[in-house]
């Protein structure tokens, strides 16, 4: 199957081609949601109509969902392990809304 090809919208803004390619895909499959951190890639998604979804945000729904026991162990090894930088009052808020 062809690769869909890339939105307008997000070849403007001139995201990096695995944003591009997954905003071109979401909206090939028609899919209920992309999972997508970078703010300008959240903003053109949102911009197309596309319901995004980040990493803390997969998180916490698990939480809700009973699938993890906690989110500050897995935010802990995001920042140490993965590099993955969370602004404190962010961290917060996720730890409020998954109730730790």
């Amino acid at each position: 199957m062809p690769a869909p090809p890339p939105p307008a919208a997000a070849v403007a803004a001139n995201l990096d081609a695995g944003e591009t390619a997954a905003i071109a895909l979401c909206l090939g499959q028609s899919a209920d949601a992309l999972l997508m951190d970078e703010s300008l890639g959240r903003h053109v998604s949102t911009q197309l109509g596309i319901r995004t979804i980040g990493i803390l945000g997969v998180l916490v729904e698990a939480r809700r969902r009973s699938l993890i026991a906690a989110v500050a162990p897995a935010l802990d090894r995001l920042e140490s392990e993965a590099g993955f930088w969370i602004a404190p009052n962010l961290r917060r808020r996720v730890l409020t809304l998954a109730c730790e």
